[in-house]
């Protein structure tokens, strides 16, 4: 890794420890491999996703911030498939569209907007993304947290960096 992506990635983890790396909707972790970080994606009131937790995991190129990191999803949520590279602006499949100006926190949030208000048109899907029905989306958020129990490599994740938001989430 490059000087350049260890002075960025120290500025974003100095930045997002001021909020113990709570955002709304949203919460980060990084690894000690600072390449991979996870999200929950969580709180979507108003949405067919409500009540659901959603585990997601983003890995950065060594080349970030000057190139795109990718973005997966790792539980069900009836927009995107699981463990499937996901197509968005700023993803590694659209390099010419993505600004270095652009943190891991903005880029899930605009994942979150993308997930939320794309999915009733099957031409805003992209790659990675699935076209389903809101009872399936629904069904999925109120599944959400017995996927996470009793999966045990994504409960290992889980407990691993999201055992201290375990009351923000409502996940006992």
């Amino acid at each position: 890794m490059s000087a350049v992506f260890n002075k960025r990635l120290n500025k974003e983890i100095q930045l997002y420890k001021l909020s113990n790396f709570i955002f709304p909707n949203l919460i980060l972790q990084p690894t000690e491999d600072l390449t991979l970080w996870y999200f929950i994606v969580y709180d979507l009131k108003e949405t067919e996703y409500e009540n659901g937790i959603y585990l997601g995991k983003v890995k950065l190129p060594d080349k970030y911030p000057f190139k795109a990191p990718d973005f997966y999803f790792l539980t069900p949520s009836g927009r995107f498939e699981i463990n499937k590279r996901l197509c968005t602006s700023f993803t590694g499949y659209h390099q010419e569209l993505y600004s270095p100006s652009w943190n891991i926190a903005s880029m899930c949030a605009g994942l979150i907007s993308f997930m939320t208000d794309s999915f009733d048109n099957p031409n805003s899907k992209g790659i990675g993304g699935i076209s389903t029905t809101i009872e399936f989306k629904r069904d999925c958020a109120y599944n959400s947290k017995n996927y996470i129990k009793t999966n045990n490599n994504i409960l290992n994740i889980f407990e691993t960096y999201f055992k201290e938001y375990y009351d923000i989430l409502h996940f006992n």
